[in-house]
């Protein structure tokens, strides 16, 4: 099964939200942790100067930090589309029953069904991950009902 797309600016916008979004959850979870640990701190120390208020100061401090960060990686995702040339222009992905093959101007990456660690869905797109942080991004609308259940199953019977 073959099928040909291009990944627009949108996609890999959505694409990179929802990878980011995981790991966000529990990035932000722990800031928060860090944030009430230095407000608790500052809110039981002595009034003057000492190592605690200092120290308090000091996790606020690399919370808001961590936030900024954060912040300016969401809202940046649209602009690094631009920078990521493999992106552009046509690819053609081939769903063989051993293995997933695609090709695009910049070459060629043949992986067996095996080496994916995991599938995500969005409403639009399927993310094909080969690591932790490295994953396909196929659009459903290329797609037709058939193809989408093959790589469901391909993926989820390792």
């Amino acid at each position: 099964m073959t099928f040909t797309y291009t990944i627009s600016k949108k996609d890999y916008t959505q694409a990179m939200r929802h990878h980011y979004r995981n790991m966000l959850y529990t990035f932000l979870f722990s800031l928060l942790m860090l944030g009430f640990i230095g407000y608790m701190i500052a809110k039981n120390s002595a009034q003057g100067y000492t190592f605690i208020n200092a120290l308090s100061w000091f996790f606020a401090g690399i919370f808001f930090v961590y936030l900024f960060s954060i912040l300016k990686l969401w809202l940046s995702l649209g602009k690094n589309y631009l920078k990521v040339l493999q992106l552009h222009g046509e690819l053609t992905s081939t769903l063989y029953d051993d293995a997933f093959f695609q090709k695009g101007d910049f070459g060629e990456t043949r992986y067996k069904w095996h080496a994916f660690a995991k599938l995500a869905e969005t409403e639009e797109l399927m993310l094909l991950y080969t690591s932790v942080s490295t994953f396909f991004i196929l659009p459903k609308q290329a797609m037709d009902e058939e193809m989408m259940a093959f790589v469901r199953e391909k993926v989820s019977k390792k």
